[in-house]
């Protein structure tokens, strides 16, 4: 995963909502593009 590996305590904050907007859509394009790198 980019940008120094996403904790799953990261995502799991992700997941329950408690990220700030601003984290949560850097988490999110993370998400993305290591989904899309793994096509």
């Amino acid at each position: 995963m980019t940008e120094a590996e996403i904790s799953n305590e990261t995502l799991m904050a992700l997941a329950d909502g408690e990220l700030e907007p601003a984290e949560a859509a850097r988490v999110r394009a993370a998400v993305a593009a290591e989904s899309a790198r793994l096509r």
